[in-house]
């Protein structure tokens, strides 16, 4: 809805020849920038010049009675200087020995100012999210520690997964991975 059509003047009620009140949306602080210039005339939102600037990544789903919905929304600082979001999620599923099925939600907050973030972030969480639904299906019932050790498994092999890359994925450094800096 435009912010014009929250502060219209209330129109005359036919039946009973009153006005009805419009309803508007609490002001809370000082408000947002998002809606300050209109996006198609402005320099608002300029796209990523490697592409899939990710201004909005959603997923949406169920894994047995749980119903989920993940998305990353890229923010006005990135948009303005046309970078991509640099944030990642990965929705995985598994199921244990037994069939029960479960939800792995795993989140990446970009590092700004590392050189291949969005990269890295996508990789850390994809990695993390397929190799800890991995080592969970393979058990029988999910117990709290059993979960907690291969939460410190998984870790330590995405650690050594993420120091080596297919130069030709999307985004992907491209030198050898001896060469770039973790940080």
């Amino acid at each position: 809805m435009t912010r014009s059509a929250w502060h219209r003047k209330p129109k005359p009620n036919k039946q009973q020849g009153q006005k009805s009140e419009v309803r508007r949306p609490p002001i809370i602080g000082a408000g947002s920038s998002f809606n300050l210039k209109p996006w198609w005339v402005s320099d608002w939102w300029l796209l990523d010049k490697q592409g899939h600037s990710s201004d909005v990544v959603c997923d949406v789903g169920i894994v047995g009675d749980l119903a989920i919905a993940a998305a990353s929304i890229r923010g006005n600082s990135h948009r303005i200087k046309g970078l991509r979001c640099e944030d990642s999620f990965c929705l995985t599923t598994g199921a244990t020995g037994e069939e029960a099925p479960f939800l792995v939600a795993v989140i990446g907050d970009g590092v700004g100012s590392a050189k291949y973030s969005a990269y890295g972030s996508t990789r850390v969480t994809d990695l993390f999210a397929t190799k800890l639904a991995s080592r969970l299906s393979e058990a029988d019932e999910l117990e709290e520690q059993l979960v907690d050790s291969a939460l410190a498994a998984t870790a330590e092999e995405v650690q050594e997964a993420v120091k080596s890359w297919d130069s030709d994925d999307y985004l992907a450094p491209p030198e050898d991975p001896g060469e770039v800096s973790p940080a």
